[in-house]
């Protein structure tokens, strides 16, 4: 039987014979219960196919033909797509169907009493090496060479080799480069990680990689950075050379605050304090510059000392010093930024000052306003009468 594509007839110049077709290996996929692997020693398959002629037709067709020639129910995937030029002559049913489906990487498997052909499924890629690090451990020690390695990838091997629980923070996928050589493990880590742009710290029975903030347009300048970390409302940082206007807005961000920021604020500060309140923070980051603060709610409002709307008024009620006289106890360059009033009646004194200013003169009433010590004296008064001590007898 000749077909073609087109319905016209078409012998090949070069003939297919049967020798090339048999004993070919079909491959047989783990299917489950209700799909069997072909079986092409059945009779259906030792049909004979004395002649058929295909020249560029479409896979679908011969399929097609060779099903409804041989009377075989046969589904084939729309997403099988090849044209095939093939002459068979005097070989099996099975034969073809073996060698059709095996040279063009398709898969024929068989649900009951229908057979369905489908793409072979894309082999598995082989599994990756596994990389050799080079880092040891051993009695608090660590030596380890490492060079444009993934930062994640490194920590993870040092916390296996190390046994010590190291938290990455998130959305980094940067890489790091350093060689130690049996240096302790904690000031290992802390330079290695610092020369990289990090910051190692211990929290509780774990460590934390941080990345450093920068504030200035070169994120790799060693300068100018600093880190940050709040938990619980309270304060953790670590500031070297850092803008003092991203280290304000760094703030906001984590405690979510409002801040508004007066004029233009620039400077640096270089600090390292743990635990601390966001009004400690404030104080402790500011009093360096020429900058204060003022609480306004849950408003803070930054800006110049000279900034008058940014003065704060505070009472200092006295509980052991008479109020008269304590203003001669500041010192003068305290009086000159502030304004005092005396409230006799509450034995207290206003205060209108800056924050700053407020602050050192709260330490000063802490230091003074304590208790007076005083000297008790016990006596014992006697009363005696001189004659009833003449009477008093001796015997012997």
């Amino acid at each position: 039987m000749n077909y073609l594509g087109n319905r016209s007839i078409f012998r090949e110049k070069i003939l297919w014979s049967s020798i090339y077709l048999v004993s070919l290996p079909f491959p047989v996929k783990s299917t489950e219960t209700d799909t069997l692997s072909v079986n092409f020693s059945e009779s259906l398959f030792r049909q004979k196919i004395v002649s058929m002629d295909f020249k560029n037709t479409d896979i679908k067709d011969i399929i097609r033909v060779l099903a409804s020639q041989y009377g075989l129910n046969i589904f084939i995937e729309d997403n099988v797509s090849r044209r095939l030029t093939l002459h068979l002559e005097n070989v099996t049913l099975g034969d073809a169907l073996h060698y059709i489906t095996e040279q063009n990487g398709l898969l024929m498997e068989k649900y009951g009493s229908i057979y369905k052909i489908t793409d072979s499924p894309p082999p598995q890629p082989p599994p990756p090496e596994l990389k050799k690090w080079n880092m040891f451990c051993k009695n608090g020690l660590i030596s380890l060479d490492l060079k444009n390695e993934n930062l994640a990838d490194a920590l993870y091997q040092i916390s296996l080799c190390s046994g010590v629980n190291i938290f990455l923070e998130r959305f980094i996928d940067d890489e790091i480069t350093g060689y130690i050589h049996d240096m302790p493990f904690e000031q290992a880590m802390y330079q290695l990680l610092k020369n990289n742009g990090y910051l190692f710290r211990k929290e509780g029975s774990a460590y934390q990689v941080r990345r450093f903030r920068s504030g200035s347009p070169d994120t790799k300048s060693p300068g100018r950075q600093f880190w940050i970390n709040t938990r619980r409302e309270r304060i953790d940082l670590e500031l070297e050379s850092a803008e003092l206007n991203q280290v304000l807005t760094e703030l906001s961000r984590q405690l979510n605050i409002n801040l508004f920021l007066y004029g233009n604020i620039s400077g640096t500060v270089t600090a390292r304090a743990d635990d601390l309140t966001l009004n400690q923070c404030l104080n402790l980051v500011l009093c360096g510059n020429e900058y204060t603060y003022k609480q306004s709610g849950n408003i803070y409002l930054i800006g110049e000392k000279t900034n008058k709307l940014l003065s704060s008024s505070h009472l200092f009620q006295l509980s052991h010093l008479k109020v008269d006289g304590i203003l001669e106890m500041f010192p003068q360059k305290i009086s000159e930024k502030a304004e005092f009033k005396i409230i006799r009646e509450h034995n207290a004194v206003l205060v209108n000052a800056s924050q700053d200013i407020i602050n050192e003169i709260a330490s000063i009433v802490e230091d003074l306003d304590r208790p007076i010590p005083q000297i008790l004296i016990e006596a014992l008064v006697v009363d005696y009468n001189y004659q009833d001590i003449r009477e008093i007898q001796l015997e012997a």
